[in-house]
């Protein structure tokens, strides 16, 4: 099934992108967490935990589809 759906998907758009400040890339990032806590839609140590998981479990599918572009993982400075 995992085969099947990774056949399916659309690749991403391959398009070298502008770094951004990393002070605005923490203010997104720090702002976004803040948000989900307070709509308290989901706990957030359960977002962090599945999060966490799902860029794990996606990671090496989508930098294969990209075909020359390797963001690298976890600088928030690379979109």
């Amino acid at each position: 099934v995992r085969a099947i759906e990774l056949k399916l998907r659309p690749n991403p758009p391959v398009i070298a992108r502008s770094r951004i400040e990393q002070d605005f890339a923490v203010l997104l990032m720090r702002t976004s967490y803040a948000k989900c806590e307070e709509m308290h839609f989901f706990p957030m140590d359960q977002f962090q935990r599945t999060f966490f998981l799902l860029r794990q479990k996606e990671w090496q599918p989508y930098t294969s589809s990209l075909e020359g572009l390797v963001p690298r993982q976890g600088d928030l400075q690379d979109p």
